[in-house]
């Protein structure tokens, strides 16, 4: 059981401040174990996902923070993020790219998976 130490409490990964005026706020919480590794821009992974590690954080962070402290979680996460050897380009356009309101998924689009082959991804080979 999780008690409230000096007006703050963690729940899975949100931390809830209490304000003085009684309100609440809201951002990621983090253990003091957390070393900001994340999946390296080096790694043998296909690129998609490793944008896709880059765009989830930056999602938790639009979705958890309260809009006084997502400009301090964002500049955090391009500092680690950067510390793993993504670019700031990546990282601005990832940002820009989760701010922008998102379309719903056409039934249409789902039916054309069927019709598609996947491969494995593995860095280095090419396709002709």
């Amino acid at each position: 059981m999780e008690i409230e130490e000096n007006n703050k409490i963690h729940f899975l990964d949100v931390l809830i401040s209490r304000k003085e005026d009684g309100s609440v706020s809201h951002q990621v919480y983090r253990k003091k174990t957390h070393t900001d590794r994340y999946l390296h821009a080096d790694s043998h992974h296909f690129p998609p996902q490793k944008i896709g590690v880059i765009n989830t954080l930056v999602t938790r962070a639009l979705r958890i923070f309260d809009k006084e402290h997502i400009k301090e979680e964002i500049d955090h996460l391009e500092k680690k993020i950067g510390d793993n050897r993504y670019s700031d380009r990546q990282f601005r356009k990832i940002v820009a790219s989760a701010n922008k309101p998102k379309r719903s998924r056409t039934k249409d689009k789902d039916e054309d998976i069927i019709n598609k082959v996947f491969l494995p991804y593995i860095k280095g080979t090419q396709t002709d």
